[in-house]
């Protein structure tokens, strides 16, 4: 999954200090998990909510390991 704002992987990039490098893998899972793990910590935080943040814990913990398995796929 290849956002258009995405520059092509496998391709070297020149950052602003000039270096080159490989560009990063991104994830939308990873970003996803990011979210829902913020998103719990707030949700625990409250005690009302606690079991809201409970769920989504689990959810960002899945979408977290997807995430690190599309990173490490070549290609």
């Amino acid at each position: 999954m290849t956002a258009s704002s995405e520059p092509p992987r496998n391709r070297r990039v020149v950052t602003r200090a000039g270096r080159t490098g490989t560009a990063a893998k991104t994830s939308t899972a990873a970003a996803l998990a990011l979210v829902f793990g913020v998103a719990a910590l707030f949700s625990v935080l409250t005690a009302i909510l606690a079991w809201i943040g409970v769920v989504l814990a689990i959810v960002g913990i899945v979408l977290g390991i997807a995430g690190l398995k599309m990173a490490a796929r070549p290609g």
